[in-house]
């Protein structure tokens, strides 16, 4: 496990291609974000997607989350929000809203789910380094499954030592509640997990309608 902030590693192109490559071949990385510790695949490396699922002793049935670096590569996904919900991505994104789109038809070969949850997280140097990313990520908490997210580096590099490829260190962070999960799949909107952003703060937008 190479362990290394994320500044650093950006700043050092060898590393920098050894973390894309040992992606791309299936490693998983560990990433701070503006909630929680995640942990890290390339969106197109089933190995690496595979090995989160065993890392953390997840059901096969949860999906993973789609980390962007911006809104506008949505349309590089080949979703299109309508006017409402894209008032609510510009309120909330980046944020702590994982918003749940269709399933791009492009993506439905490698992504065995129906929808997609996709979140631009509040987090400079990450948003930084998935600008850099000649790819996506899939990401989810970085925790044994049905336990509390780890929030702090070492207690990451001791519970996943032989598991992880990268440990981005971004020091301990605040205890947080997750992100926002809003299913705008259906209508109107389902809230699936309530986080950081309340009903009452997702309504403002108009994202309910008259529900």
């Amino acid at each position: 496990m190479r362990r290394i902030t994320i500044p650093a590693l950006l700043a050092d192109r060898p590393q920098w291609e050894a973390f894309v490559q040992d992606l791309r071949q299936g490693g998983v990385a560990a990433l701070p974000t503006d909630t929680v510790y995640g942990l890290a695949a390339d969106a197109t490396s089933s190995q690496g997607v595979q090995a989160i699922y065993e890392m953390k002793g997840r059901e096969e049935g949860k999906p993973l989350i789609l980390f962007l670096a911006e809104t506008d590569q949505l349309g590089e996904l080949g979703i299109r929000p309508d006017a409402v919900q894209a008032k609510l991505l510009s309120t909330f994104w980046p944020g702590p809203l994982t918003a749940v789109f269709p399933t791009p038809a492009e993506w439905q070969v490698r992504f065995p789910f129906p929808s997609l949850g996709i979140r631009v997280p509040d987090h400079p140097e990450v948003r930084t380094l998935l600008a850099a990313y000649p790819g996506f990520l899939l990401t989810t908490s970085c925790n044994k499954s049905g336990q509390p997210p780890l929030m702090d580096p070492d207690a990451i590099a001791g519970e996943f030592a032989g598991s992880l490829a990268w440990l981005l260190d971004g020091g301990p962070l605040v205890p947080s509640p997750p992100s926002t999960v809003l299913d705008l799949t259906a209508s109107p909107p389902r809230i699936l997990r309530e986080g950081c952003l309340t009903r009452a703060m997702l309504a403002a937008s108009g994202i309910f309608g008259n529900a």
